[in-house]
Formats: C-alpha cells, sequence, structure tokens
C-alpha cells in the first residue's frame, strides 16, 4: 500500500501508527528495518512541516499550492504503486529536484526523492530500494 501524506496531522497519525506497530505492511518485518521506517517518516515529518509553513495546513491536496508526500513502507509497494504514483502525476520523464537517503538497513535504504512540477506545487516520495551491493 502507499500512504498519501498531506499536512502534520496526517504525518502524526502515521507516525504514531508506526512506534504502536498499526502499520501493516511493516508489522512482521525484523525490528531494524522498522527502526528504518520510522526514521525516514520523522524524516518526511520535518518536510510537511514545512509545506504547512508556507501553503496552510488546511490545504486541498490537489487543488491548492504547496503540495503533499506519498510513503510507501515496502519494496513490494514501490514496485507495484510507485511508477504508476509517478505516471498519475506526470512524473514520469521529469527528473527529482533532488534525492536523499534518510535511513538504512544493512541491505536497504529509504530515499527521499522531491518533485516540482510546477513553480508553487511539489510532490515528495519517501520509499525503501535495495542497496547497490
Amino acid at each position: 500500500m502507499y500512504y498519501k501524506v498531506v499536512n502534520q496531522f496526517d504525518i502524526d497519525m502515521l507516525l504514531k501508527a508506526a512506534e504502536e506497530g498499526f502499520v501493516p505492511e511493516i508489522k512482521n518485518k525484523p525490528e531494524d528495518y522498522k527502526k528504518a521506517c520510522k526514521l525516514s517518516i520523522q524524516s518526511l515529518r520535518e518536510q510537511i512541516l514545512r509545506f504547512d509553513l508556507f501553503y496552510g495546513e488546511h490545504r486541498k491536496p490537489d487543488a491548492d499550492l504547496g503540495g503533499y508526500a506519498y510513503f510507501l513502507p515496502t519494496l513490494e509497494d514501490v514496485s507495484r504503486f510507485f511508477a504508476e504514483i509517478k505516471a498519475m502525476h506526470g512524473l514520469t520523464e521529469l527528473p527529482s529536484e533532488f534525492d536523499d537517503t534518510v535511513a538504512e538497513t544493512d541491505d536497504t535504504e529509504f530515499l527521499e526523492e522531491l518533485f516540482i512540477p510546477s513553480s508553487d506545487f511539489a510532490i515528495l516520495c519517501t520509499y525503501p530500494r535495495r542497496k547497490n551491493t
């Protein structure tokens, strides 16, 4: 599954669910993976707070300026949904403005990737990928 995060309320609820073990996709993952997920959600929270600060926390995600984020918790979710999310927003040919590794395990890293499809709208995607070995 994926999680669409618009404002502080959304990200706080996702973080709370992850901390309490209620994100079903990661419930049976190893502890280091769960920890990396929580760290990546915390990093995502910092970005969402910026959207709220500059564009308002009560903005409408598809109508107002600012943007939102997607969190994909597992490699399976990335393979199932990421290309479709990018296609839906016209991001398939658009390079990201930046990407950063925000958490990692021995074999997986969580990336934060920012896309800016217009001057006042951004889409931030946080997701895992296998490390290059």
